[in-house]
């Protein structure tokens, strides 16, 4: 079918060409001729049209089959998963989900049917292909290839709506596991997970960053990402007093699921630029081996229950905060929807969206 609209388009701009050489000939002989100049005005405007509909982008499915756009999109909409020809055979592949209705030949546009002597159709229930690698939040995040001792925990998935109103997905961890610039792994440091796109790096004349949360740019197409909580997560936008107290938990790479009660919902840490963190006691502070976060679970979401609804409070920071009469055995957590705010104050026309963990 391509050779076919191929060998149109070199006949079509053969007979401009001859035309044109038509024309310039006649010129040459009668001089000036007034049918002569309506002839060649009709004839640039025809010619004008015909560069102007070339130069329009011509839809075209990946192997260069054209089809309507509105053709794809029907059969996308039906459950179409892919298509391959074989001789003058178009093959198209269905994934039914268990309300959809059998795919028929009635269902497959006349567009189709022309163009091909057959069409035949495949259908499916279970998935296409299956993810070699899957991940979910809680787990090991790592900063560095190949190195299973250095990580830190996967925070929560969702996606960054661009300049151009287009959608990302990406995760969230720790700044000081991971910054801009470096490369996110996942299963001991085997598998890229994607890149790190804020914060900046710290460098060693300045604070550590307490404020932030990395914000990672999923890369890979070969990744499932699975919930830990079935439900969706929505952040905590009330007023932060209503928490102290508040009986929290986290998934952590180090601890795994952890519970938790808030001692301070606004206690400020002046170790970098002040900043008002959670902190949060073990379910037994009086336990001594009693920790709410250990070492490695940096990044974990901090999430509390309303009700059936799921919030999602902070990220964890740091553990082992010994304050008489404030917390013991606590951890520090960085407020999400403020860490969110600055990233988006220091990314125009970005924004993150969190919905997943």
């Amino acid at each position: 079918m391509d050779k076919l609209f191929k060998g149109f388009d070199d006949l079509t701009s053969q007979a401009f060409t001859d035309m044109r050489k038509l024309i310039t000939d006649v010129k040459e002989k009668y001089k000036e001729d007034e049918m002569l100049r309506t002839i060649e005005k009709y004839f640039s405007a025809l010619h004008n049209l015909h560069n102007e509909d070339k130069k329009k982008p011509i839809w075209r499915t990946p192997n260069k089959i054209r089809w309507s756009e509105s053709t794809y999109q029907r059969l996308k909409d039906q459950g179409l998963q892919g298509y391959t020809t074989e001789n003058d055979t178009l093959i198209l592949f269905f994934q039914l989900s268990p309300s959809s209705k059998e795919i028929t030949e009635n269902s497959i546009p006349m567009e189709l049917k022309k163009r091909y002597v057959k069409v035949k159709i495949v259908q499916f229930t279970g998935p296409l292909y299956r993810f070699h690698h899957n991940i979910t939040g809680g787990e090991k995040l790592h900063p560095f290839r190949h190195n299973a001792n250095k990580y830190g925990t996967v925070g929560m998935f969702g996606s960054i709506c661009q300049h151009d109103r287009s959608f990302k997905s990406c995760c969230i961890s720790s700044p000081h596991v991971i910054s801009s610039g470096q490369t996110a792994y996942i299963l001991n440091g085997t598998v890229a997970l994607g890149n790190c796109i804020w914060p900046p790096p710290v460098v060693p004349t300045s604070p550590i960053n307490v404020e932030d949360i990395s914000v990672i740019c999923l890369e890979s197409i070969d990744i499932k990402i699975s919930r830990v909580v079935e439900r969706q997560v929505t952040l905590f936008h009330e007023d932060r007093q209503v928490l102290k107290k508040r009986k929290v938990y986290k998934y952590g790479a180090a601890t795994s699921k952890t519970i938790g009660f808030i001692k301070d919902s606004e206690f400020v840490l002046t170790i970098g630029n002040p900043v008002s963190v959670f902190l949060i006691e073990p379910e037994d502070p009086d336990d001594d081996g009693s920790r709410f976060s250990q070492p490695g679970d940096s990044g974990a979401i901090v999430l509390t229950k309303f009700g059936q609804k799921v919030v999602a409070l902070s990220m964890i920071f740091g553990g082992d905060i010994d304050l008489e009469g404030v917390a013991k055995n606590g951890s520090i957590a960085v407020d999400l929807n403020e860490a969110i705010q600055r990233f988006e104050a220091n990314n125009v026309g970005q924004s993150v969206h969190l919905d997943t963990l």
